[in-house]
């Protein structure tokens, strides 16, 4: 990043200026009266976006090593996981995990075109589109499509349906258990991108309320089975409609 520091004409060309800390400084400069000049490119060429990918992955290792198998080893320590944890699964789990999910994708894309602007559902397409600008060609899209739909639900399943939200239920009741279990999904699903509060607010929002759904869920099955199957459509849904959109 380079500028002029004088006069009222304030010049600031800001490199990269297309996400991330770039966009970032783009924004704080142009608050503080400075006339500035991005520069970014569109996309990640094929080996930048695989290593890129890449990284994130296995970035991931260590949030999926917390979500599944601590919550399974300590499980297995006290009793048996399919008890303590609900690790347990049944063909009608298929049926309805796809109905809450699907039904659960519906109903915040409705609600995300009735809370936003047209611009700031731009902005939730944008942010949530680039995890996806990563993959590029079929075995990164395959990776990923694995990653966020079938690795990602079953530990955070594990985690806050099966550990979180089941340990709530025994110390506080149904009411504050999955009240506390929503929110705390929706918090750690926070993203501190340059977009506006009201996008953040939305998609908290109504990721609290999809988890608060999972919760109820398990409640009524008395396994993960359904939420795992649920979660995952969920973010297949968004997946496949941020694919088609690219």
């Amino acid at each position: 990043m380079t500028g002029s520091n004088s006069g009222p004409g304030r010049v600031a060309l800001v490199t990269g200026a297309s996400r991330g800390i770039g966009a970032a400084c783009a924004m704080a400069l142009a608050a503080s009266g400075h006339r500035v000049v991005v520069g970014y490119r569109t996309g990640l060429d094929e080996a930048e976006a695989s290593r890129d990918l890449g990284f994130s992955v296995a970035g991931s290792v260590g949030l999926w090593v917390g979500f599944l198998f601590l919550p399974v080893w300590w499980a297995r320590r006290r009793d048996d996981p399919g008890r303590l944890l609900g690790l347990r699964a049944r063909w009608v789990d298929v049926p309805l995990g796809l109905a809450v999910g699907l039904g659960s994708s519906l109903v915040t894309g409705v609600a995300s075109a009735i809370l936003l602007t047209s611009s700031e559902m731009r902005d939730l397409e944008a942010k949530a589109a680039e995890t996806l600008d990563r993959a590029q060609g079929p075995a990164a899209v395959v990776l990923l499509g694995v990653v966020l739909c079938v690795v990602t639900p079953i530990a955070e399943e594990v985690f806050f349906r099966g550990l979180l939200f089941r340990s709530l239920h025994r110390l506080a009741g149904t009411v504050v258990a999955v009240l506390v279990a929503g929110v705390v999904f929706g918090l750690v699903h926070y993203d501190p991108s340059p977009v506006p509060a009201s996008v953040v607010a939305a998609q908290l929002g109504l990721l609290a309320l999809f988890g608060m759904a999972l919760c109820l869920l398990v409640h009524h099955t008395g396994r993960l089975g359904a939420s795992i199957v649920a979660h995952g459509v969920f973010n297949a849904v968004t997946v496949v409609t941020l694919l088609v959109q690219r």
